[in-house]
């Protein structure tokens, strides 16, 4: 629904589109009961950063108006319980890769990678499960010894952030996890 739009109103317009971060949807586990909140069809439409500050709002707008009330029988234009308003608007957001990137995970991984970076990102917002692997501690130890930055090899084994502090409200935000994982990297 959202490319033949694109392509008849922005036809020069490079964009990636995905439907990425939080939700039952994204990760393949979506249950008829997942359709009872804050759900219908949503994607985001990345934007180069440049492109974004020029041509999102333009985007943003032409969809809202242009989007079909219905997609496979889901109102397009649904709420969601965060906006404490409970306007019905199309989910479609048109936005900067790096921005967004920033925004889901504390900075842009398109540069360098630092080592705070990498201990602050709450594994959820990789999509990576707690899964449990069978004799994990060898797989534990040759990681460990790969490691040749002597920084990282004199860390405690702490982990990621989110495998020493659990809260709801601390793996939100990310200004807080960086700051914990930085007493920690110094």
């Amino acid at each position: 629904m959202v490319r033949p739009l694109l392509a008849e109103m922005f036809p020069r317009l490079e964009y990636a589109a995905a439907l990425l971060g939080p939700g039952s949807e994204v990760a393949g586990f979506d249950t008829r009961r997942s359709t009872d909140h804050d759900w219908g069809p949503r994607l985001q439409v990345f934007l180069t950063d440049s492109d974004s500050a020029r041509h999102a709002g333009l985007v943003t707008a032409m969809l809202a108006s242009r989007l079909p009330a219905t997609f496979r029988g889901h109102p397009v234009a649904f709420p969601v319980t965060r906006e404490p308003d409970g306007t019905a608007r199309q989910r479609v957001e048109v936005t900067g890769l790096g921005t967004w990137l920033t925004s889901r995970l504390g900075f842009d991984p398109r540069q360098a990678v630092t080592l705070l970076d990498w201990l602050a990102i709450p594994a959820q917002r990789l999509a990576d499960r707690p899964y449990q692997v069978i004799g994990a501690g060898r797989f534990a130890a040759a990681l460990r010894e790969a490691i040749t930055d002597p920084r990282i090899r004199e860390l405690p084994l702490v982990g990621a952030i989110d495998q020493f502090i659990d809260g709801t409200d601390a793996v939100g935000d990310l200004r807080f996890l960086r700051a914990c994982a930085a007493t920690v990297v110094r």
